[in-house]
């Protein structure tokens, strides 16, 4: 830690212990939950049927983010975490219309994609409304 300031990253895993243990030994160092409907199709249906505050008990984790597979967006899982003010990240986007819209959600923080120049001109559009 010595050449990067704290708040200047974020630790992401689909590994929930994995990012206990990172809360417990760095509890300063923040932590992403990522969640893919193939890896932790179990996670998805606790946060999708219980919300946000018991999927957290149950996990024994509250991440500081969310990384949710735009696979999953169809869960409500967007609608979940914003009614905690989670940050959401969706990935990975490569869908113009769909990057569109997600650029026009306000829930969301951030979207990663394999077509960098498709975002960034959709993100020029976007902001001149």
């Amino acid at each position: 830690m010595e050449y990067i300031k704290i708040d200047d990253f974020v630790i992401l895993s689909f590994n929930v212990s994995s990012l206990r243990w990172i809360n417990l030994n760095y509890p300063k160092v923040k932590t992403g939950l990522l969640l893919s409907k193939k890896k932790n199709n179990f996670l998805i249906i606790l946060l999708r049927f219980f919300g946000i505050l018991v999927f957290q008990k149950l996990i024994r984790l509250t991440p500081d983010i969310l990384a949710l597979q735009w696979e999953t967006l169809k869960f409500g899982l967007l609608k979940i975490a914003a009614k905690q003010g989670k940050p959401v990240f969706v990935w990975t986007v490569n869908d113009q219309k769909m990057i569109g819209e997600l650029l026009n959600d306000n829930r969301v923080h951030g979207i990663i994609t394999d077509k960098p120049d498709l975002g960034r001109k959709l993100s020029a559009i976007s902001y001149q409304w």
